[in-house]
């Protein structure tokens, strides 16, 4: 009796730990991109954020952006509350996925004790409490992947357990309520209802007159979730629109001929639900005028492509729109995500063979169920790194399964389960490899050594892999920093011709040109970034490595002086005679070549806009992350003065960071029409 006890408290320890251990990585994936001082929101995540923004002001009736394309507002909706709450902060709403995630990783273990018993239930925990597709996902990105992969499992896991046990009517009605919020957040799950269907009806075959009153009241559930929103869509669009208007632009995407008019005549349709009916329209006749191609070949190149590995993608210069789903990706970092996916296919697939041997896998439960509804959706439409998450967690615990049985797996599997497996591993292996992964591992061998300052390393990195953009950029750099320009800007123009769009490549020849006093250079090159008199997009990430060449001044009100130096701003305005630009909750400005000739105190130029019955706002002002100062701030414009420490100068570059409170001119000011969230005018800063 008591080793039972002592099992049992051990048993709940290991829970604890792996909880604290799924807690800590996806807080250090957070901390990581919080480091950077500003996420960077793009097309997908950026649409997300808004929309919680506007429903945290209660404007539901709101399109943020009616020219793109109706998001589903599951995600939106959870962050409102928050937002309410603390405030529109990226780095809050990062904070409430990790919460997610790690909820996540309880579920798993609660699925997988249910399938395969207690000990397959803390190996498939600890493979979710380490998986960095979901750590990644959940503290850098604002999209749907996290809370949409909790949603489901708990949707699975509960249409599992009640109907094993017993499906009550208000079980029955409870579980569709979690479907139809499911969908809110991603709506393809509706098309799994079916499959679900199917499922339970096998499961109560004996009884289908008792089981189909329940299946109706799921069904019921999960619209009583969808169809409010499906007003307000109308509300808004005068259309029928059951939740998004992504479907059709994804059916004619992912089906389009050579000669298709996808990107030029969709914009020109201002209703999102007419441009998603006719792009449906445009992607079924491509389907129907060929099959063949277009599901048959189309649909098993997009099988082949979920083994695409990311470090493909990163070796052509791809951010995690572009399959590699780091933030600021980095070589080992995407690596070990690669890793990671390649073992759960592995070990996932002889756990299912596991299974099968055992029989009824596909009755026990509904976890296959899903993994197939999935790779049929991907055959239909292309698939990224991304999407993942979405399915993961089914081969996550059924490797758990496999690596239960310890040494006795491959005793425990039948000879044909076997070949099955290693046929299948390899075949997927294969799949999986890309020619790029060689020449991609010599190259950021002599990058490691290079250190962006190294040329002869920064060469050999080049010539280990020519096309790889971020190999030319490191040579540029280095022959920058040796005061090189010529080189610099032959190795710059190298890595622009492999990749027009590669910005460090832009930033280095920026700062040579600034270096060299061509304004003319200079100005070209701010407008080949369109950048000029717009708001500092440069990637934050980026931003944070680029090392400019020393100065005193910035000039925030001039691109030429303030760009590669100011992070966080918005567009250059005038205020009357002075140009200026806004700052947001947290700004930075940063000045290289501090030690070589040690300022003695920071001056910033600034005021703030008077708010009726408020008091004028106070400027937390921090040196590399020190606070150092708080500066009432005044209406008029004024110089602030800060004396700069041994500290303070101690490092060759300092960080100015500004952090003041925000507020919504719409809100704050009659009349104004202004829905962005500023903080307070700044003209310049500069050591003295």
């Amino acid at each position: 009796m008591c080793n039972v006890k002592s099992r049992m408290k051990r048993h709940h320890w290991l829970i604890l730990a792996l909880l604290l251990v799924a807690l800590a990585i996806r807080l250090a994936y957070w901390e990581r991109s919080a480091s950077f001082g500003r996420y960077e929101l793009a097309y997908d995540d950026d649409e997300y954020f808004k929309l919680g923004v506007l429903f945290a002001r209660g404007e539901f009736f709101t399109d943020p952006y009616p020219l793109r394309y109706t998001r589903a507002p599951g995600l939106p909706l959870f962050l409102a509350p928050i937002f309410a709450a603390f405030g529109p902060r990226i780095e809050i709403a990062l904070a409430f996925q990790v919460c997610v995630s790690v909820l996540m990783v309880a579920l798993t273990y609660a699925c997988a004790r249910r399938a395969f018993g207690k000990n397959a239930a803390l190996w498939a925990m600890g493979l979710m409490a380490l998986a960095p597709i979901y750590a990644s996902t959940a503290g850098s990105f604002v999209l749907t992947e996290t809370l949409f992969s909790f949603f489901t499992l708990l949707f699975l896991y509960l249409l599992w357990r009640w109907t094993d046990e017993g499906m009550t009517l208000w079980r029955a009605l409870l579980i569709g309520l979690v479907l139809g919020l499911t969908a809110l957040i991603r709506p393809s799950i509706i098309y799994f209802l079916p499959f679900a269907a199917l499922w339970f009806l096998y499961k109560q075959r004996v009884r289908w007159k008792w089981a189909i009153p329940r299946l109706v009241l799921l069904a019921l559930g999960a619209f009583a979730i969808i169809l409010p929103y499906t007003a307000r869509n109308y509300v808004v669009y005068q259309r029928f629109m059951l939740i998004d208007s992504l479907g059709g632009w994804n059916v004619w995407r992912d089906h389009r001929t050579p000669n298709d008019d996808f990107w030029t005549t969709l914009p020109t349709i201002e209703n999102p639900s007419d441009r998603d009916r006719y792009a449906m329209q445009r992607g079924v006749q491509n389907i129907l005028a060929d099959p063949v191609y277009q599901i048959g070949v189309q649909g098993a190149a997009n099988l082949v492509a979920t083994m695409r590995l990311e470090l493909d993608a990163f070796a052509r210069g791809g951010g995690y729109l572009s399959d590699a789903m780091v933030d600021a990706p980095t070589l080992p970092l995407v690596l070990w995500n690669d890793l990671f996916y390649l073992f759960i296919v592995v070990v996932g697939i002889a756990g299912i063979l596991l299974a099968w041997d055992r029989g009824n896998a596909l009755r026990r439960t509904p976890l296959l169920w899903w993994l197939v509804f999935f790779l049929l959706l991907t055959i239909l439409q292309h698939t990224q790194s991304r999407f993942r998450t979405q399915y993961a967690f089914v081969l996550i615990i059924y490797a758990g399964a496999a690596l239960a049985q310890g040494r006795a797996l491959w005793e425990n599997l039948a000879p044909a389960a076997r070949a099955i497996w290693i046929g299948a591993s390899a075949l997927l292996l294969v799949l999986a490899y890309s020619p790029l992964l060689p020449p991609l591992f010599a190259s950021e061998f002599y990058l490691a050594q290079a250190q962006g300052r190294d040329v002869r390393a920064a060469q050999q990195a080049v010539a280990a892999f020519p096309d790889y953009a971020r190999a030319r950029d490191a040579l540029g750099d280095a022959y920058r920093r040796a005061q090189d320009f010529p080189n610099a800007l032959a190795a710059y123009d190298a890595a622009l011709f492999r990749n027009p769009y590669e910005l460090q490549a832009r930033l280095g020849r920026l700062d040579i040109f600034r270096q060299q006093g061509d304004a003319n250079a200079v100005a070209q090159e701010i407008q080949a970034m369109t950048l000029a008199n717009a708001e500092l997009e440069m990637p934050a990430p980026l931003w944070w490595e680029f090392d400019p060449a020393p100065t005193r001044l910035v000039e925030l009100g001039d691109n030429e002086s303030s760009f590669g130096y100011a992070l966080n701003f918005f567009a250059i305005q005038a205020d009357g005679d002075e140009k200026m630009r806004f700052t947001r909750d947290k700004s930075f400005v940063k000045f290289p070549g501090v030690t070589g000739w040690q300022p003695k105190s920071l001056v910033f130029y600034a005021r703030a806009v008077p708010l009726p019955n408020q008091p004028l706002p106070t400027v937390n002002v921090r040196l590399n992350g020190r606070e150092v100062a708080n500066i009432p701030l005044t209406a008029e414009w004024m110089d602030h003065e800060i004396p700069l420490d041994d500290v303070a100068r101690s490092q060759d570059t300092l960080v100015v960071e500004f952090r003041s409170p925000t507020f919504r001119p719409s809100d704050a000011l009659p009349g104004a029409k202004d829905t962005r969230e500023l903080g307070f005018m700044l003209s310049y800063v500069e050591l003295r």
